[in-house]
């Protein structure tokens, strides 16, 4: 038989993000603000419904 791997299995694991400096999370939350009011216009016209769906999918491996 061939030797076993070394590498020993991991489960995955989110990394956590670089943490922004002020100027910089400000700047992607004016972003983000004026992408979620583009959104909300289209909903308006188009009128469509929207789901959101907050969270993530690990939250539901926990007991």
């Amino acid at each position: 038989m061939g030797k076993k791997s070394e590498q020993i299995e991991r489960p995955l694991v989110e990394a956590q993000p670089e943490k922004l400096k002020r100027k910089d999370y400000e700047k992607k939350l004016r972003e983000l603000q004026a992408e979620l009011c583009a959104l909300q216009d289209w909903v308006v016209n188009t009128k469509q419904r929207v789901i959101i769906k907050i969270g993530r999918a690990s939250c539901r491996e926990r007991v």
